[in-house]
């Protein structure tokens, strides 16, 4: 739960799909809680429902209200006396619940995927690329990103600190972030410790 309230935000519109009824307050990305095993306990239905929702409180009554905003439903469902039609019903709610995240449908991924595996063949051929030749391999993929989309992606994957792309530097692009590391590392360093250091690559070697 602290993990993906870390990752959450607001939605924007204040539209929201709501399964349990909850106000716009309700945070993203939703979180559905799945309780298996309820075949195992021996008692009355209600009873078995009731004790499953006092142990999800247990568990959650440390947790902030901000990130109670992220549950959006709970199930306790049997696994050997439910009717299929239990299972459907969760399934439906989480598909209608992913319909309404801003993420739903979108290319993105999989044209950022295409590119990056191409990107990590040409980094074993070469440290360094033009903006010029990484926009031919962007054109050249099976879902082509556009100028905008490719500017996004070297943010996005500068930011994550996969390659190197300035805004202001946008000529070449920095594939291989442990080559400049070390390009720095040797300008930086004394003479004589330089020295060492590639006598030592050389008994290494």
């Amino acid at each position: 739960m602290d993990s993906i309230h870390c990752y959450s935000r607001l939605e924007e519109d204040g539209h929201r799909f709501d399964v349990n009824e909850k106000t716009s307050d309700d945070l993203d990305p939703p979180i559905v809680i799945v309780g298996t095993w309820k075949d195992a306990l021996i008692s009355d239905v209600q009873e078995i429902d009731d004790a499953c929702s006092e142990s999800i409180l247990k568990y959650t009554e440390n947790m902030s209200e901000d990130e109670l905003r992220h549950i959006r439903q709970e199930y306790f469902i049997s696994n050997t006396e439910d009717d299929p039609s239990v299972f459907q019903q969760i399934r439906e709610n989480i598909l209608n619940l992913a319909r309404k995240m801003k993420t739903w449908n979108k290319d993105y991924p999989l044209k950022f995927i295409q590119l990056e595996t191409r990107l990590q063949e040409k980094k074993k051929e070469l440290p360094i690329i033009s903006f010029q030749e990484i926009q031919n391999i962007a054109s050249d993929t099976p879902k082509p990103l556009n100028d905008e989309e490719l500017r996004f992606f070297l943010e996005f994957h500068h930011e994550i600190r996969a390659l190197v792309y300035f805004k202001d530097l946008p000529s070449y692009i920095i594939l291989d972030t442990q080559w400049l590391s070390d390009a720095f590392r040797y300008i930086v360093t004394a003479k004589k410790f330089r020295a060492i250091s590639i006598k030592n690559r050389k008994k290494m070697g």
